[in-house]
């Protein structure tokens, strides 16, 4: 993996985040990026892009609508303190089943080519999450890490609304557990779609049966068809669901015993003891039906000219 830092040529591929395209310059001894569009506010003094330690801070926001301030540096907590240590996450990991599996990621690997060193956006990738590890494996790329939160991952803090990177830039995308707390989700995939190159790959997860886990940046939930037709200028390679029925039940069940006892403790508990329970039950379950109800989604497509219709997306509806 690479890691940018701005105190050299790695921001050729940068642009202002206001919507202008206009590229960034340097300023301050290259401890700030200046927009060069002499109408965008960022291109005065005192309005410029902070770079701290060496991660820009590309928060459009005197001239965008977004969630997020440059100044507001408390916005940028790292994620990497909530983590929890390795044994443990295998462990989650093992009884909750893959979120990405081995297969999706070969799906998505084969829609670039891996002889040639390639680009790769990772949108929200604060901590690395699951199956990253194994897209990367042997495979010769440059990555590029953005997120709102800073941590020692992420090479650019922006709003993913209003990515700052020229059209065209990256060979794929990788959006995992992203696409629920961002506000307007359709933006958000117009965004990966001008940054792709075209017939550029995209690969996204996006729970379904979950409640709200991150508070007031928590929006938004998708079906299969409905994730499925948020991508409709990619043509689908695959597209389903991750984690099914009985994970969802566990995600009910811990927050209805958090709500009676008040006590999150409790609820967690209750959550792994479910999916302890439940773990004979898996593999008993309609792969279909249970998709009806599963914890998350998934999608793996390319960037196309073409568009999936209202006409044709009923069509895709499969239970057995």
């Amino acid at each position: 993996m690479v890691n940018h830092s701005c105190t050299s040529d790695a921001c050729t591929f940068l642009v202002c985040p206001c919507g202008s395209n206009q590229a960034l310059n340097f300023g301050a001894k290259k401890k700030l990026l200046v927009c060069t569009d002499g109408s965008c506010p960022h291109s005065k003094l005192g309005n410029e892009f902070p770079i701290i330690n060496g991660t820009p801070i590309l928060i459009p926001d005197l001239k965008c609508d977004t969630a997020f301030t440059r100044g507001n540096t408390r916005s940028y907590v790292s994620r990497a303190t909530h983590d929890l240590p390795s044994f443990m996450l295998k462990i989650r990991q093992w009884l909750m089943g893959d979120i990405t599996t081995r297969e999706n990621v070969d799906h998505f690997r084969r829609l670039f080519d891996c002889e040639n060193k390639i680009r790769i956006l990772v949108i929200g990738g604060g901590t690395v999450g699951v199956g990253l590890d194994l897209l990367i494996k042997d495979l010769d790329c440059e990555i590029v890490v953005v997120d709102v939160y800073a941590s020692d991952a992420v090479d650019y803090v922006c709003d993913s609304h209003y990515l700052p990177f020229k059209d065209s830039s990256f060979d794929a995308v990788w959006i995992q557990a992203v696409l629920e707390h961002v506000i307007d989700p359709k933006m958000v995939v117009a965004q990966i779609a001008r940054v792709l190159k075209p017939k550029g790959a995209v690969y996204a997860e996006t729970p379904f049966m979950q409640p709200v886990h991150e508070g007031a940046y928590d929006y938004t939930r998708f079906t299969v068809l409905g994730h499925r037709y948020l991508f409709r200028d990619f043509r689908a390679v695959k597209f389903g669901a991750n984690r099914g029925a009985d994970i969802a039940l566990a995600w009910s069940l811990k927050y209805f015993m958090t709500a009676l006892l008040r006590s999150k403790n409790i609820g967690r508990a209750c959550f792994y003891l479910a999916i302890i329970f439940l773990l004979p039950v898996r593999p008993l379950l309609s792969r279909w039906i249970s998709a009806d109800s599963a914890s998350g989604v998934f999608f793996v497509g390319v960037k196309t000219e073409s568009r999936l219709t209202h006409r044709e997306l009923p069509k895709l509806y499969r239970i057995k």
